[in-house]
């Protein structure tokens, strides 16, 4: 089964991991079916607690990852309103507005973001085009 490899209980997170192992070993399929499990599981997590920004912001990026830029929109909006200064929501927001394309949005989510948040960002494959924009650039501590 698609799940055999995680460790744990599956959780949307896991998914996404998955996904995006997936993804980048250019499997494209299985990294969407991969993306479609943990959305369902995302949703169910809202459906608990639609307040909680962490599982908005998991729903977010893996809809973005899924081309569904409505719903990745509106999720990231709800995230972001709900948690401002969750570190995971502003993280998770940025990769999700730099998969829509929107750098601009993806920079704004990550100004208030503490420098441990960058430098986690600068370590993920995803956010390379971002992390290399000066405007991130200007955002990192100074050593």
């Amino acid at each position: 089964p698609i799940y055999a490899i995680a460790l744990g209980p599956p959780s949307a997170e896991r998914y996404r991991d998955l996904g995006d192992g997936y993804r980048h070993l250019k499997r494209t399929k299985e990294a969407e079916r991969a993306y479609r499990e943990g959305a369902l599981l995302a949703e169910a997590d809202v459906a608990r607690n639609p307040r909680e920004g962490l599982a908005r912001a998991t729903l977010a990026l893996l809809s973005a990852l899924m081309g569904n830029a409505a719903q990745a929109q509106f999720e990231i909006a709800v995230a972001l309103a709900a948690e401002p200064e969750n570190t995971r929501v502003m993280s998770y927001a940025a990769l999700a507005y730099e998969v829509l394309g929107q750098r601009e949005k993806a920079l704004i989510a990550l100004h208030t973001a503490p420098p441990f948040v960058l430098q986690e960002l600068s370590r993920q494959p995803d956010a390379n085009d971002l992390t290399r924009d000066p405007r991130f650039q200007a955002m990192m501590p100074k050593r």
